[in-house]
């Protein structure tokens, strides 16, 4: 992003890994009025909560919004 000059668009919110944070994040995006593009959870968790937060007011996803998780597993 930084290589390309983007990395003013980038928005890093905080919370945990659960769907509630998901939820909250959306809201906050949506408060915010400029929805991103992309949206990258930090678990298919908090990705489930971003999205059922998006479609409640009825933004397309991933028409309007796209929505990734990454997770991070330890090996065992």
């Amino acid at each position: 992003m930084r290589r390309n000059c983007l990395d003013a668009h980038i928005r890093v919110l905080g919370g945990d890994k659960t769907e509630a944070a998901g939820e909250r994040a959306a809201r906050h995006l949506l408060d915010d009025g400029q929805l991103p593009t992309a949206v990258v959870a930090s678990s298919d968790q908090c990705a489930i909560g971003v999205l059922a937060g998006l479609a409640r007011p009825g933004v397309a996803v991933p028409g309007r919004v796209s929505v990734a998780a990454t997770t991070t597993r330890s090996p065992g």
